[in-house]
């Protein structure tokens, strides 16, 4: 037997080294610790996905003030708006949503909710929004009329299409038709005035030319119609159609009124 050890020496000592290594990095092994998962940004916003998982079940409200407010958002009509082709994200607008359960309204009404909200358009439409704050609108809520439009009163952010050309800025066809619909919403009586008017039932029939509510009384900085001064431009209005002999010319009409 020692004659046997003398002659596996050598093997014996490699043998021993090999298994030495071998417990070592078993030992190495169960001391380490284990590497934590790199943790999820604190800073990371909820995507429109993770909105609309909740958002696009029919008949959802909450409720402001003990009022239900529609908060249900059709996924198919966001996408096909401005603000879905342009990749605006729910978060852009309601920037104080950063995840669930969202922060708690404290509007007394649905009105003082939406109150609240709308200066938010102002970080991407800042000319529209100055625009308004000289307009006979934002006048009344001033006196205390809430009740006033405001801009989404007249573009629903869920759901507007786009209303200018990209390449020349001009309304397109279908916002000039839109236009009347839209101011309908608070004027119903004047626009059925208008409605049965030649420029109205024109309107209606697709005809490009006709003056809008807008042609007339601006859109975003909107005068007071009963003023003095607007009783004034009103000459002036008309004439930047009625003098046009091009455009008087193909409905045989005179420039000479």
């Amino acid at each position: 037997m020692r004659n046997w050890f003398k002659a596996n020496r050598s093997q014996l000592g490699l043998t021993g080294l090999a298994f030495g290594v071998l417990l070592l990095l078993i030992v190495m092994v169960l001391m380490a610790k284990p590497v934590a998962a790199a943790p999820q940004s604190q800073d990371e916003q909820p995507t429109d996905e993770s909105c609309l998982a909740c958002h696009q079940q029919e008949g959802m409200t909450a409720q402001v003030g003990g009022e239900p407010l529609p908060v249900t958002i059709d996924p198919e009509k966001f996408s096909a708006s401005v603000h879905g082709t342009e990749d605006i994200a729910c978060v852009d607008c309601h920037t104080n949503i950063t995840g669930f359960p969202h922060p708690e309204v404290t509007a007394s009404s649905r009105r003082d909710f939406t109150m609240e909200l709308y200066p938010t358009c102002q970080e991407c439409h800042l000319e529209q929004y100055e625009k308004t704050l000289d307009s006979v609108h934002q006048r009344a809520i001033a006196a205390g009329n809430t009740n006033a439009a405001v801009c989404t009163d007249c573009h629903n952010p869920h759901t507007q299409p786009r209303l200018t050309d990209e390449s020349t800025g001009e309304l397109l066809p279908e916002a000039r038709v839109a236009v009347p619909q839209t101011c309908a919403q608070c004027h119903s009586t004047i626009y059925e005035t208008y409605s049965d008017s030649v420029h109205g039932a024109a309107l209606q029939d697709g005809n490009q030319d006709v003056p809008t509510c807008i042609n007339c009384h601006g859109v975003h900085n909107i005068g007071d119609p009963t003023s003095n001064s607007f009783r004034n431009s009103v000459p002036a209005l008309c004439a930047d159609c009625h003098t046009d002999e091009t455009l008087m010319k193909q409905y045989g009409l005179s420039t000479n009124v």
